[in-house]
């Protein structure tokens, strides 16, 4: 199964309103970093440059790795600073690289760039403890693990398709990254050793 990239670009997601009753789009800004202490965006409205604390401002920021769509939720103050009624705001993370030449001109860019090489993946609980396995790579077809070295496949990596998958997710704020898995993949997959959901911590550069 090919591969298309190991890295994922964030600067530059346009956000857009999201409102359950409302077929109207509003642009509200451009994410321009994801910060310790928040969200830095570009206002739409203002066209000045906010950081959006966590916590009074940002409730949550996730990116899904399977459709690349982030979400953005705001809390009221959040949504006020930023000019909008709605506290939900959805963008295009990123697109599946297929080719060197369109990595370097993103990278030209100057870009923000996630690494997703060699994350570690563990049961919830066990930070410290010995790694599961590790996401190696993944691809607009699924996602590729490295296995334990225990295992019978130790060293040969394991490509696990998206539809094997319940939840692939990365906290924008605190950078953890979820991988659940659901029963078929379970079942059969014997170096999850049972479990179905493990997390890791992504590396920003």
């Amino acid at each position: 199964m090919p591969e298309h990239h190991d890295r994922i670009i964030l600067a530059g997601t346009e956000l857009v309103t999201r409102a359950p009753c409302c077929p109207i789009v509003q642009t509200a800004g451009t994410l321009l970093r994801c910060e310790p202490d928040g969200l830095r965006l570009l206002s739409a409205s203002s066209e000045q440059e906010l950081l959006l604390a966590v916590g009074s401002e940002v409730r949550s920021a996730t990116l899904s790795l399977d459709s690349g769509e982030v979400s953005v939720h705001l809390s009221p103050e959040g949504a006020a600073r930023l000019g909008i009624a709605e506290e939900l705001l959805i963008g295009r993370g990123f697109e599946f690289v297929r080719s060197d030449a369109e990595l370097d001109r993103r990278h030209a860019d100057g870009r923000r760039q996630l690494y997703l090489d060699a994350i570690a993946l563990r049961p919830p609980g066990r930070p410290g403890g010995e790694p599961a396995f590790e996401l190696v790579r993944l691809s607009a077809f699924g996602v590729t693990f490295a296995t334990p070295r225990s295992s019978d496949r130790a060293d040969r990596p394991e490509f696990v398709p998206w539809t094997e998958l319940t939840e692939a997710t990365l906290d924008l704020l605190t950078f953890e990254l979820t991988v659940a898995f659901g029963r078929d993949a379970i079942a059969s997959l014997p170096w999850l050793g049972g479990g179905a959901r493990f997390v890791g911590e992504l590396r920003v550069e």
